[in-house]
């Protein structure tokens, strides 16, 4: 959750200013944030989930974080053509907020949605990390159970044949 909330305050950054040396700063340090998020994830998920599921629930993992790369263009562009954008041009409803901050034009309301993105990345942080079922994760739920072989073997030539 912390590599979370830190790559979450560099998106958020990202839409403060249009300088391309804070920008390449800003998302080198997001995109740092993102294995140490997934190898975490993975780590986690390999200790619970028993090596014989591990295929289908890696799969099903996989398929619902790629169904985001799906919904996201279709949300976000929308969202910044007719909401962000008018919102912080000259005139806009956001300009007498967020204008002294991140400054006023079209361009600046892409920022506003990249960083709002980022301050809910954080809340969802925040979130789980108060609620102690997500916290606690690896010291509540069990680890899957590895059977040697030779148990394996065994139990298997002590059942009754059909």
């Amino acid at each position: 959750m912390g590599s979370g909330a830190l790559g979450s305050i560099f998106l958020i950054l990202v839409g403060l200013r249009l300088s391309i040396p804070f920008l390449a700063v800003c998302a080198f340090g997001f995109m740092f944030t993102l294995p140490l998020m997934n190898a975490s994830s993975q780590a986690i998920w390999q200790a619970k989930v028993a090596p014989d599921l591990q295929g289908r629930v890696f799969a099903l993992r996989r398929a619902i974080a790629w169904s985001s790369q799906i919904v996201a263009p279709l949300l976000a562009a929308p969202l910044a053509d007719y909401v962000f954008k008018p919102a912080m041009t000259d005139g806009g409803t956001l300009v007498s907020i967020l204008g002294p901050v991140v400054g006023v034009g079209a361009n600046h309301g892409i920022g506003v949605l990249i960083s709002f993105l980022g301050l809910l990345s954080i809340v969802v942080c925040v979130v789980a990390f108060f609620n102690p079922s997500i916290r606690n994760v690896e010291t509540d739920l069990p680890d899957h159970v590895m059977t040697s072989n030779i148990e394996a073997s065994t139990s298997l030539s002590n059942q009754p044949a059909d």
